[in-house]
């Protein structure tokens, strides 16, 4: 068992935190982790995804490279506004 109360030397205060306060931190830092890594992969499917859609488009209209490029610019704007999202989410 660890011990809750605080130990002062040379003036500064070393609290001893309890195994219950441990546990939910790294529980936080753990969810936090999950969170980001889940935005890195909608990052990934938004840019896959937009480059499919562009060329199935491009591929119906005969416009070739525009729409995959404007579809991988729309993705990859999604994607990175998605990992923002969880990167500043407290």
């Amino acid at each position: 068992m660890v011990p809750t109360e605080a130990l002062v030397i040379k003036g500064r205060r070393w609290g001893f935190l309890c195994e219950a306060e441990v546990m939910d931190k790294s529980r936080r830092r753990m969810s936090r982790t999950v969170a980001v890594a889940a935005a890195g992969g909608e990052l990934v499917f938004a840019v896959t995804a937009g480059v499919l859609f562009g060329r199935w488009l491009d591929h119906r209209l005969g416009t070739t490279p525009w729409l995959t490029a404007g579809g991988v610019l729309v993705g990859f704007t999604l994607g990175t506004w998605a990992l923002y999202r969880a990167v500043t989410q407290e």
